[in-house]
């Protein structure tokens, strides 16, 4: 089970990474989230008029660069307590555990893996197809006995790969994501 968790989570940490390459990107690490910026990153993604039509769009932020703006956002609806369903592939089960709410129709989900240094991180606006995702095996886990240390060790292995499809949809957006303190 330890070795499967770990590759989740390098898992997430690689495909979040991924926000980091949009070419397009609002705030400069020391602001805040706001409505703002939320809206003039959905408005770069849906007002691209060299790839129409992206898809629905999806907000991924820190715990705490959302906690900068859940206090002072009233237009987000909330979807604690409301069945959501799975969208564009993405399971029923995560939506429920990390979607907070959502902003002109794009959900917004939290995401403790993305890397945070100096109190600043980089989340993001995409679509689907901005980033591809595709696995040559999946995760495999194997005992092999090891007679020099008189032991066993277990050794998971895994190929899989992220690649930037459509620039243009999406946004980066590095902001503050400093720890609260109330």
């Amino acid at each position: 089970r330890a070795i499967t968790n770990a590759v989740k989570k390098l898992r997430d940490q690689d495909g979040a990474a991924m926000m980091d390459g949009f070419s397009t990107s609002i705030g400069s690490g020391s602001g805040t989230l706001t409505l703002g910026y939320m809206n003039a990153a959905l408005a770069n993604i849906r007002g691209n008029s060299t790839e129409p039509d992206p898809g629905d769009a999806v907000f991924v932020f820190t715990p705490f660069q959302y906690n900068d703006l859940a206090d002072t956002a009233s237009a987000i609806i909330a979807t604690g307590g409301v069945a959501m369903t799975a969208w564009n592939g993405v399971n029923e089960e995560f939506v429920r555990k990390y979607s907070v709410g959502r902003l002109a129709g794009a959900p917004i989900m939290l995401d403790a893996n993305i890397a945070v240094a100096s109190a600043q991180a980089k989340g993001g606006c995409f679509v689907r197809d901005a980033v591809i995702y595709s696995e040559l095996w999946p995760l495999d886990i194997a005992k092999e006995n090891d007679e020099s240390l008189r032991g066993t060790e277990i050794v998971g292995t895994m190929c899989y790969g992220y690649a930037e499809r459509r620039d243009s949809s999406g946004v980066e957006m590095h902001l503050s994501s400093a720890a609260p303190t109330s």
